[in-house]
């Protein structure tokens, strides 16, 4: 007798599992960085989403419960090191029609009895209600409380995904939970199986945002070529600084967007140290270890190639101009001193003071946030080998 057809899990319990471990890998590294800033006094979770995408079936599972145990393990790890702990909430939204949540919500309570860790919130509201809601709190907030929405956008009736970044408050940092198969069926990629309906919706939304589908004697562009088409289109159109996380065994991609430049360099730190964690090869679990500062990886290879073309885009660049630039390319601005460093000793790169003299005696590159919020450059970057310079 012929084999029989392995059973594949049903859409949604996959897509669960992939989410819950994306999200889980990246906040056990992200959180730590955000509490750990003395200029944060409060951190304020938000979750919006499906219930039938982001919860078992019997709700007695899901990401909510993921996002609990992540700030729970925060709060122990801030307890065992005898640090000060601050205020943490967590409110959970999904559509009108979604009971899931509504089942989950005295679980997630109890479990937050047991173990008081945040401020617990759930309820279901249409995109506008949810929109005002925020909006609303950010008004009555100090500016030192920071927000993170975790977006799960399957099965929610949503604006054009422009106007809702435009319409989210600028304090508030987004986690977007993408399938791989909408934005491969957005380019015209056919897939192993038919497209849930809820999948294939979203394509329909992100459509506008990737290229057409080309004709058939096209070669049509890979899976990492369209995500970063996207996360292209998502920071030009909507003024944000953009992420990518996208594991290789993994069907969805994370994409981290943020208006706030310190806050895209924590996201990339907090990517930096995922991806040598699984150089490693840890074990997936070793929760509490997560939060142990991993060494510090090395360099990319093609680092200085990357660097060298970014400067050559524009004939002289401000330490502020390139500070936001290389976040803008997914680079953090500290794993570039050494190689800007390196041009300058080789004499391909010069660097001017503030009045745009030559700078004969090395000094240390003012590549920082802090100097990027300053009100004028502290130096200036020019290759030499530019047309009309030197």
């Amino acid at each position: 007798m012929p084999p029989k057809p392995k059973r594949l899990p049903p859409p949604h319990l996959l897509h669960l599992k992939h989410s819950r471990q994306l999200l889980e890998d990246f906040l056990y590294q992200y959180l730590p960085l955000l509490t750990g800033m003395g200029a944060v006094s409060r951190l304020n979770l938000w979750g919006w989403f499906s219930g039938t995408w982001a919860l078992r079936p019997d709700a007695s599972g899901g990401l909510p419960y993921m996002v609990l145990e992540a700030l729970r393990l925060q709060r122990q790890f801030l307890l065992q090191q005898k640090r000060p702990l601050k205020p943490l909430s967590l409110s959970l939204y999904a559509p009108q029609q979604d009971r899931l949540l509504l089942r989950a919500l005295p679980q997630l309570e109890e479990l937050n009895r047991r173990n008081p860790t945040a401020t617990l919130a759930a309820s279901t509201a249409t995109w506008q209600e949810v929109l005002k809601q925020l909006q609303a709190q950010l008004l009555r907030q100090p500016a030192a409380e920071r927000n993170l929405l975790l977006l799960d956008p399957l099965e929610i009736s949503l604006p054009p995904l422009p106007e809702l970044l435009q319409l989210l408050p600028k304090r508030m940092d987004v986690l977007l939970l993408l399938p791989l198969a909408a934005v491969q069926d957005t380019a015209g990629l056919p897939g192993r199986q038919p497209l849930p309906e809820a999948v294939a919706a979203l394509a329909r939304w992100l459509a506008p945002h990737l290229p057409a589908p080309l004709a058939e004697a096209q070669e049509a562009p890979g899976p990492a070529l369209l995500l970063e088409q996207l996360r292209q289109k998502l920071m030009d159109t909507c003024g944000h600084f953009a992420l990518l996380q996208q594991p290789e065994a993994n069907s969805l991609a994370l994409f981290g967007l943020s208006q706030d430049a310190l806050m895209m360099e924590k996201m990339l730190q907090a990517r930096q140290k995922l991806q040598q964690r699984e150089v490693q090869q840890m074990e997936t679990g070793d929760q509490l270890g997560l939060f142990a500062a991993p060494p510090s990886p090395a360099a990319p290879a093609n680092l200085q190639d990357r660097l060298l073309a970014l400067l050559a885009r524009q004939p002289e660049w401000s330490n502020q101009e390139l500070y936001k630039a290389l976040l803008q390319q997914e680079l953090l601005p500290q794993d570039v001193l050494a190689p800007l460093a390196a041009l300058v000793n080789a004499g391909i790169l010069q660097v001017l003071n503030e009045k745009k003299k030559k700078i004969k005696e090395p000094i240390t590159l003012p590549l920082s946030h802090t100097a990027f919020k300053l009100p004028a450059p502290a130096c200036f970057f020019r290759l030499k080998d530019q047309p009309g310079h030197p």
